[in-house]
């Protein structure tokens, strides 16, 4: 069967980790961190899935601190439970829906991760990593420099405001940064609110996401995936001979799956 046409319950995470809503936005900001993901549901006293808090809620709710001590947290969070921070709109699929109508979901509402429940109890998730999971098997090979436009790119050595400046223009909501010349990292809207506070002058580097892996724009989607899941990186660079980079995200092999359900319909 086509990989994209599998039920979430084939490629769901189970069990998922959760938080009960009284859990301290620092405790939840470690376990994140602990476990490698980008959100965690929340549970109210009776187990019901009643919201999750994610990195974003973290960074929209925390402060940068101006300097911190060794092994102390940078982002700053009020004293205050989850509950009063996280996100209560809960996107969740049954469990025998396919594979590419939660991708299309995913793309339709801007969001990275599905629950997976059905008149009871928390089944598991489904995010963007088991996209690129359904990519890779599916042995996708359409070449990753075909499947987003380009980025603007800008040396990491560069101010804080020009990157401001550069990502207020760019339709793509990325900046590809680079150092000598070699793509590094980049910076999006996330590492702008993060940086908010900070100097305006500080190089873009110190705050730019390095979990970025730079492939040849030829390479084939699935091994693109494949590649990016075994180096455990959130984003896929895919660069032509003249180093122009085409940022591609989560939602960049969503739409690979998406396309799986109009093609059946």
């Amino acid at each position: 069967m086509n990989p994209f046409e599998l039920p979430a319950s084939s490629w769901m995470v189970t069990p998922v980790h959760t938080l009960p809503e009284s859990t301290l936005l620092s405790t939840a900001a470690r376990l994140l961190d602990e476990l490698g993901v980008s959100a965690l549901p929340v549970l109210d006293a009776s187990s019901r899935l009643t919201g999750f808090i994610s990195r974003s809620d973290l960074i929209r709710g925390g402060r940068l601190r101006a300097s911190s001590t060794p092994g102390e947290p940078l982002l700053w969070l009020p004293d205050k439970a989850v509950v009063e921070l996280m996100t209560a709109s809960v996107p969740v699929v049954r469990p025998d829906q396919p594979l590419s109508e939660c991708a299309a979901r995913m793309l339709d509402h801007g969001i990275r991760r599905l629950y997976v429940t059905e008149d009871g109890p928390l089944e598991g998730v489904i995010s963007t990593r088991e996209l690129l999971q359904a990519v890779a098997r599916a042995e996708v090979a359409t070449p990753i420099g075909e499947l987003e436009g380009p980025s603007p790119t800008l040396a990491d050595t560069e101010p804080l405001s020009r990157a401001l400046q550069e990502l207020a223009q760019s339709p793509e909501d990325f900046i590809v940064l680079t150092s000598e010349g070699t793509p590094s990292g980049i910076f999006s809207s996330i590492e702008a609110r993060v940086s908010r506070e900070v100097g305006p002058e500080e190089p873009v580097g110190l705050w730019m996401d390095p979990s970025v892996i730079a492939l040849p724009a030829a390479t084939p989607a699935c091994r693109a995936a494949a590649e990016a899941l075994r180096l455990r990186r959130r984003y896929v660079l895919a660069c032509d001979a003249q180093q122009r980079c085409r940022v591609l995200s989560g939602f960049s092999f969503a739409r690979i799956a998406a396309a799986a359900a109009q093609h059946n319909t």
